[in-house]
């Protein structure tokens, strides 16, 4: 087990909240009141509505709070392409959101790279976009350990634990995976904290919450862990210093678009473009704002960027070969 050189008053639950914690502006925005918040039934959707999709198991009152208004302006802005009234659907897992991108009952998808590119491969939805999320156009994963613990890089990894977040996090699952991968390690999902680790395998655990992620390392639970460098860069200085960046991955985006296969072409160059311009307006600044803080949409990078994205989800989907 490796030693925790905090002090014990800290407590890591608490540091997570308060540097997660935040406002949200409220805008002038007329919320649609036709569409209640529901998790798995919704009723038919008319053919002339845009559906914007979600996916919150917890909060979906949340959701249609933060995605309505942007449904409304994509609305009007669509109208002359025959879209007369936005809507929103919440679905309380990726299954379920997957099912209603098969049967176009969602027309566009909002999600970081991960869970996006597994429902464009199930379904066939296409990514167009990249989403900047609360004002972030990319992030990456971190692969940390505590200072004093004896390990230097990944490959001492080997024979120990590491900390994921969930299955279907991007920064917490896919762009470690794929790292350990590159690296030829031979990480093997673990179900428990006294799981056996051979020596020659990682075993990874999922903890399903950076606080959780955070107390394990430093409880010497787990050997390493992963978050994003957004959560890493915001941890109080007491903490970070106790902490050894063991590797960094490449930064990729933050969310990207993905719209349902069945959605018409000229709808999708006019949705595409009223995804780009939207950010121009003191209108759409505001719709954007409530649409958890994003800064804008724009379109990849470079033509390989979603190219590599593609390669990282292939090869983590294909372990064990």
């Amino acid at each position: 087990m490796l030693p925790n050189r905090l002090p014990d008053f800290i407590s890591i639950g608490l540091v997570m909240g308060l540097v997660s914690c935040g406002s949200v502006p409220t805008i002038d925005a007329e919320i649609s009141t036709t569409t209640e918040p529901e998790t798995v039934a919704a009723a038919e959707t008319a053919t002339n509505s845009l559906v914007l999709g979600d996916i919150s198991k917890n909060d979906p009152a949340g959701s249609f709070e933060e995605f309505q208004p942007l449904a409304d302006y994509l609305a009007i802005q669509l109208a002359e392409t025959g879209i007369d009234d936005g809507k929103v659907k919440v679905a309380p897992d990726i299954e379920t959101m997957g099912q209603w991108l098969a049967a176009g009952e969602v027309d566009i998808f909002f999600d970081s790279p991960y869970p996006a590119l597994s429902l464009a491969a199930e379904v066939g939805a296409r990514p167009i976009l990249r989403r900047w999320k609360k004002g972030d156009a990319q992030y990456h994963a971190i692969i940390f350990t505590v200072a004093d613990s004896g390990i230097d890089s990944v490959q001492d990894l080997s024979g120990n634990l590491i900390a994921f977040d969930s299955p279907y996090s991007t920064s917490g699952y896919m762009l470690p995976m794929f790292y350990l991968l590159e690296e030829n390690l031979a990480p093997v999902e673990k179900d428990s904290l006294r799981s056996t680790v051979a020596n020659d395998e990682v075993g990874y655990i999922f903890t399903y919450d950076d606080s959780n992620t955070l107390q394990w390392v430093i409880n010497g639970d787990v050997a390493a862990g992963v978050v994003d460098n957004q959560t890493f860069a915001e941890l109080p200085d007491i903490i970070r210093g106790n902490l050894r960046i063991l590797l960094e991955t490449e930064a990729i985006p933050r969310q990207i678009a993905i719209i349902a296969a069945d959605l018409e072409p000229l709808t999708v160059d006019a949705l595409t473009q009223v995804l780009l311009d939207i950010d121009q307006s003191t209108e759409g600044k505001a719709v954007l704002e409530q649409f958890e803080r994003t800064a804008k949409f724009d379109q990849f990078p470079t033509p390989n960027y979603l190219n590599r994205l593609e390669e990282m989800f292939a090869r983590v989907n294909e372990w064990p070969e």
